[in-house]
């Protein structure tokens, strides 16, 4: 019989409540560290159907694993 393994709540994670909560965020030309990202993909928001359409910007790391993904909303 497999162990049952209790669930780690993930830290990083934090829910926005509205768009508010973007307040004191910087501007990514601002941010330091920019040349250490690189653009997967696009983030295209679909208001009529309600769903956000991916544009795939770089396809060779598009699914690569073990990447930390950064969303940015404009």
């Amino acid at each position: 019989m497999k162990p049952i393994m209790a669930k780690k709540k993930n830290r990083n994670i934090v829910l926005l409540k509205s768009v508010d909560d973007l307040k004191d965020e910087i501007p990514y030309e601002e941010f330091a560290h920019q040349a250490h990202f690189r653009l997967l993909c696009k983030l295209i928001p679909d208001k009529h159907n309600e769903k956000i359409n991916i544009e795939v910007v770089d396809e060779v790391n598009f699914d690569r694993a073990g990447l930390v993904y950064v969303f940015v909303i404009e």
